[in-house]
C-alpha cells in the first residue's frame, strides 16, 4: 500500500469507518443508558444477580444493537478497503458491482451473512465490558 499509495492510502476507506463508527457509538451509549435506567431499581445492590441485571444485560444488548445497525457499513468498508491498491480510490459503482457479485445485495440479511461470531463476541464482550466498568466506577465513588 504504502510503495502505490504511500502514506494517505492507508486511509482507504477512513470516511465509511467514520460513519460507522460515529452511528455505533451513538446507537451503542443511548441504548445501554435506557436499558439501564429500565433495570436500575429491579433489584437491590445486595443481590447476587445486581451487576448482570444492571450493567450487563443492558450492555449485551446495547453491543448487539449497536452490532446491528452497524454491520451493513463495515461489510462496505471492508469491500472498499480491499479494492485494488493500484486505484486512487474505489468508485462508487465498483462498490455496488462488489456487493452485486458476492451477493449482499439479495436482501438486508445478506450483508450479516458470516456475522453471527462477531455478533455475540458483541454481546458478551459489551456486557463484560459495563459489568466491569460500573464496578470500577462504583469503587471509585466510595474512595
Amino acid at each position: 500500500m504504502l510503495t502505490h499509495r504511500g502514506y494517505p492510502g492507508l486511509f482507504r476507506g477512513f470516511w465509511i469507518t467514520f460513519n460507522r463508527d460515529f452511528i455505533s457509538g451513538g446507537v451503542y451509549f443511548l441504548i445501554y443508558y435506557i436499558c439501564k435506567r429500565i433495570s436500575i431499581g429491579q433489584l437491590s445492590q445486595e443481590s447476587a444477580f445486581y451487576s448482570l441485571i444492571t450493567f450487563g444485560i443492558p450492555g449485551g444488548i446495547a453491543g448487539g444493537m449497536s452490532w446491528l445497525v452497524t454491520h451493513p457499513f463495515d461489510t462496505i468498508k471492508t469491500i472498499i478497503q480491499m479494492g485494488d491498491i493500484k486505484e486512487n480510490t474505489i468508485k462508487q459503482k465498483e462498490v455496488i458491482d462488489k456487493l452485486s457479485q458476492e451477493g449482499y445485495l439479495k436482501g438486508i440479511l445478506s450483508s450479516y451473512r458470516g456475522g453471527l461470531p462477531s455478533f455475540l463476541c458483541y454481546i458478551v464482550g459489551c456486557s463484560t465490558f459495563f459489568i466491569v466498568y460500573e464496578k470500577m466506577k462504583m469503587n471509585i465513588n466510595s474512595i
